[in-house]
C-alpha cells in the first residue's frame, strides 16, 4: 500500500475494503480499519477517469460501513467509469480515501436492478481501485442474480 500523500492540504489514503455489495441501486462499502463516526462530515464522489468531472453522491454512514445512494447518478455512468472518491473532515483536517479490493479472484462485479433497467457495473482494476459505470438493459432481459457480493 501507498504511503499517504498531502496534496493541496488533502491527506490521500488508499484503504482496503472488507466488503462491498451492490443491491439494486445502493453501493455498500465496509473498510477494514475505518469507523467514520469519528468523522466530522463524510462525503461520497464519484470522478469521470476521462473527463475528470466530480458528482456528488447521496450517502449515509454506519461506523465502517458506507451505503451510496445511487439512484440519482445512474443516468450519468452510462459513458464512462468512475473511480470512487470519500472526503472525510476531522478537526482541520481533511482526507481523501480511495477504495481498495485486493481480492485477485474477481474482476469485476454487477447487478440487476429490479425497479429499472440500469446495470451496475464495478471493474476492479489491477492494482485493486474500483471503476463504477452502468449499462441501459432493454426490457425482456432474464433477471439474474439481485445481489452481489465481493
Amino acid at each position: 500500500m501507498k504511503e499517504n500523500k498531502v496534496i493541496n492540504n488533502f491527506i490521500y489514503l488508499n484503504k482496503n475494503l472488507n466488503f462491498g455489495e451492490l443491491n439494486e441501486n445502493t453501493l455498500i462499502l465496509e473498510f477494514n480499519d475505518i469507523n467514520f463516526s469519528i468523522y466530522n462530515k463524510v462525503s461520497v464522489f464519484i470522478k469521470n477517469i476521462k473527463t475528470r468531472e466530480v458528482f456528488k453522491c447521496l450517502s449515509f454512514i454506519k461506523n465502517a460501513e458506507i451505503n451510496v445512494n445511487l439512484d440519482s447518478i445512474k443516468h450519468l455512468c452510462t459513458d464512462y467509469e468512475y473511480i470512487i472518491l470519500i472526503r472525510a473532515e476531522l478537526n482541520n483536517s481533511s482526507y481523501i480515501i480511495y477504495p481498495k479490493f485486493t481480492c485477485k479472484s474477481k474482476t469485476y462485479i454487477s447487478n440487476n436492478s429490479s425497479k429499472n433497467n440500469h446495470r451496475w457495473f464495478i471493474r476492479i482494476s489491477e492494482n485493486g481501485e474500483l471503476r463504477l459505470s452502468t449499462i441501459f438493459i432493454f426490457p425482456n432481459q432474464d433477471n439474474v442474480k439481485e445481489n452481489i457480493s465481493f
